[in-house]
C-alpha cells in the first residue's frame, strides 16, 4: 500500500478524526482516523494511505505517527499596536496596598502601555456582527464549537476565538491540552510583535486588550487546576503587571496560588 507523511495542524477535533491544514501545501483537509490523543492546534506527523473527494471536501485517512504542539507551526502574523501613556501603579493603589505578593509583582515606577489593534471577530462576516457573541449566546456546545473554530480557521489571529474555544475545555483533564493549546497559541500570537524585554501595560480599558488578558486568565486558571503552581503564579504576576487595575480580580487569588492551595469551585 502506497503511503505519504503529512505535516498537519489540527484546526478542529472531529468525532471521527480531525479537520487539518497541510503545512506544506496549505491544502485543507478532513482527516478520518483514530486520534483520541490529538488536540486542537498539535502539529501532527501522518501517515496517509487513502485520498478521496466529497463534494468540495478533500478526505485522507491513515495514521498519526506523533503529536505535540508547536507554535512555530501556527505561521500566524503577530498583532499590531499603538503605544500610549505611561501609568504608574499608585495611580490605582493606595501605597499601604502595595505589599506582600501583589507589591512585589507591582513594583517599579511609571511604564508605558499598548493598545492592540482591533482583532475582534466583530464585523468580520459582515456590519454588526459577531461570531464570538453569536457563539457565547448559543445554547449547543457543538454549535459554539462550530462557530468559533470556522472563525479562528477564517480569521487566525482574531484569538478570541480561541481563548473561547478553550474554556469548555478547562473543566477535564481529559481535555486539558485542547484548552492548553488555544491559550499558549492566543498568547504568542498577541505577543508576536513585542519587544523581547517588553514589561508595558495593557490596559482592560482598552476594548482591544482584553482577548489577550482573556487568554492570560484562562491559562492561569487551568495552571491553577492542574496543580502547577509555579506556572500559575508566575502567569497570574504578569497578568497584574499588564493590567494593574485588576479587572479580572487575580489580585484576590494570588496567595492561594502561592500558598499551592487547590483550585476549588469558590
Amino acid at each position: 500500500m502506497d503511503t505519504t507523511t503529512r505535516n498537519l495542524l489540527v484546526l478542529k477535533i472531529l468525532s471521527s478524526g480531525f479537520r487539518a491544514r497541510d503545512l506544506d501545501t496549505k491544502e485543507i483537509v478532513s482527516v478520518k482516523t483514530r486520534a483520541y490523543k490529538v488536540a486542537i492546534l498539535d502539529t501532527v506527523v501522518f501517515l496517509e494511505s487513502k485520498r478521496w473527494q466529497f463534494n468540495q471536501t478533500t478526505y485522507i485517512s491513515g495514521e498519526v505517527q506523533s503529536n505535540a504542539f508547536s507554535l512555530d507551526s501556527l505561521e500566524i502574523e503577530g498583532h499590531d499596536y499603538d503605544e500610549g501613556e505611561s501609568h504608574s501603579t499608585t495611580e490605582y493603589y493606595e501605597r499601604s496596598e502595595l505589599k506582600g505578593l501583589l507589591g512585589a509583582c507591582l513594583k517599579g515606577g511609571k511604564r508605558p502601555s499598548i493598545e492592540f489593534h482591533d482583532y475582534t471577530g466583530y464585523g468580520f462576516y459582515g456590519r454588526d456582527s459577531d461570531p464570538v457573541f453569536e457563539a457565547a449566546d448559543s445554547i449547543d456546545p457543538s454549535r459554539r464549537y462550530d462557530i468559533l473554530t470556522k472563525l479562528w480557521e477564517e480569521f487566525p489571529q482574531c484569538i478570541d476565538a480561541l481563548a473561547h474555544i478553550a474554556n469548555p475545555y478547562v473543566s477535564s483533564k481529559f481535555f486539558y491540552r485542547n484548552a492548553e493549546n488555544c491559550y499558549r497559541a492566543a498568547i504568542a500570537i498577541a505577543e508576536k510583535k513585542l519587544p523581547p524585554d517588553f514589561d508595558g501595560i495593557t490596559l482592560w480599558s482598552c476594548l482591544e486588550n482584553r482577548p489577550y488578558l482573556r487568554a492570560l486568565q484562562g491559562y492561569c486558571i487551568l495552571l491553577w487546576r492542574l496543580g502547577r503552581f509555579a506556572e500559575a503564579e508566575e502567569l497570574a504576576c504578569k497578568i497584574l503587571r499588564r493590567n494593574p487595575p485588576d479587572n479580572q480580580g487575580v489580585r484576590f487569588i494570588i496567595d492561594e496560588i502561592h500558598n499551592k492551595e487547590p483550585w476549588t469551585e469558590d
